[in-house]
């Protein structure tokens, strides 16, 4: 199978996941109806800005996006592939970092 088709369809079985967990989660986790969540109701118009749930989807796709660079440098390393840095590549800090 070529590397195109493998990604498509990782990508397809994500979707359909995400789009499962979403459905269930929402019910059990109560995403989008936590306390710190507001929500306006005034006639026939509701407007919700979900501030807590936003908060908690943030730090968990942080968490999880640590947890793979963490685990992509373990497997580099293991294998002996040199990961580049910044130096490495001639790119220098911005005027702006700190």
């Amino acid at each position: 199978m070529q590397p195109a088709t493998r990604i498509l369809i990782g990508l397809g079985l994500t979707l359909i996941a995400a789009g499962l967990i979403w459905q269930f989660a929402a019910r059990i986790l109560l995403l989008g109806r936590l306390p710190g969540d507001v929500v306006i109701e005034r006639g026939p118009v509701r407007v919700y800005f979900p501030i807590v749930t936003c908060l908690i989807i943030s730090v968990v796709l942080s968490i999880a996006f640590w947890l793979w660079r963490l685990w992509r440098s373990i497997a580099f390393r293991a294998r002996g592939v040199k990961l580049c840095h910044r130096e490495q590549l001639g790119l220098a800090r911005s005027p702006h970092s700190a």
